[in-house]
């Protein structure tokens, strides 16, 4: 996503784990480190995010209305394209 990719000339995004370390320093972080980076850039989680949870997983019955009031709400990504690149 982003600047820091760029597709091929098929159109596919595709990579070595190794060019990518060395372009975003997210891959290159020990684990402790890289917690702490995706942690400190997620949003708080929607009010109605234990029923999202639930209906994804299958465990709550949800019809068409309430799934639709559902995608309503916010959209919010745990790791932002910032936290994971240099760029």
């Amino acid at each position: 996503f982003g600047e820091a990719a760029t597709p091929r000339e098929d159109g596919t995004y595709a990579a070595r784990l190794g060019d990518l370390r060395e372009r975003m320093e997210a891959l290159s972080m020990d684990r402790d480190a890289f917690v702490e980076v995706v942690l400190s850039d997620v949003p708080p989680r929607p009010a109605n995010y234990e029923e999202i949870v639930a209906t994804n997983l299958g465990r709550r019955a949800t019809d068409d209305k309430e799934a639709f009031e559902l995608e309503l709400g916010p959209n919010n990504c745990a790791a932002s394209a910032d936290a994971m690149t240099s760029d």
